[in-house]
């Protein structure tokens, strides 16, 4: 699949927070704006005491279905070594689009604690189609005598060794030649 982001939209890199109120079991970021994509570049959970306990991730679509991203893990969470829990690792991605959010859950939650969500992302425009340029064929012809004009016989082009062939720029039919420079 290719990305939905080209290279020269990394100048839009963005960072977003969420961070729930006390003993909530998630935090959420979200949803994407219509016609938009995010690409997560990064995304991890924190508490705000420290706990050990079992988190995991999960994409909410607009009609509230939960898909899990990552299978529920226990995890230690200490914030005062900021010592939290990844979604992604090692340079991996997450689209997002239109209408969805992104949960970070937890089973449970320690007596007055909140929990928070901090992604990096870009945001793109959604394509509505992608355009690819046609295959051009261009019809190469051999420099000969038999079909050269009399007027090119003996004439060499610029940057160009006798009988190398010339590209005639055409797509096909006909018997033009390219102009003489």
């Amino acid at each position: 699949m290719p990305d939905a982001y080209a290279l020269g939209e990394g100048r839009f890199l963005q960072n977003a927070n969420s961070l729930s109120g006390a003993n909530a079991l998630f935090a959420s970021l979200g949803p994407v704006p219509r016609n938009r994509v995010w690409t997560i570049l990064s995304a991890l959970a924190y508490c705000s005491v420290a706990e050990t306990q079992t988190y995991w991730f999960a994409i909410i679509s607009l009609d509230t279905n939960r898909y899990p991203v990552t299978a529920p893990a226990s995890a230690s969470i200490a914030p005062a070594v900021t010592q939290w829990y990844p979604m992604l690792r090692e340079g991996m991605e997450l689209k997002l689009y239109p209408g969805e959010s992104l949960y970070a859950l937890r089973a449970a939650a320690t007596a007055g604690s909140s929990i928070g969500l901090f992604i990096r992302f870009i945001e793109s425009q959604l394509p509505l189609y992608e355009e690819v340029e046609p295959q051009v064929q261009r019809r190469r012809i051999q420099l000969s005598p038999g079909n050269l004009g009399r007027g090119l016989i003996g004439r060499v082009l610029p940057g160009r060794s006798p009988g190398s062939g010339i590209d005639s720029g055409e797509t096909g039919g006909g018997g033009g030649l390219p102009p003489v420079v």
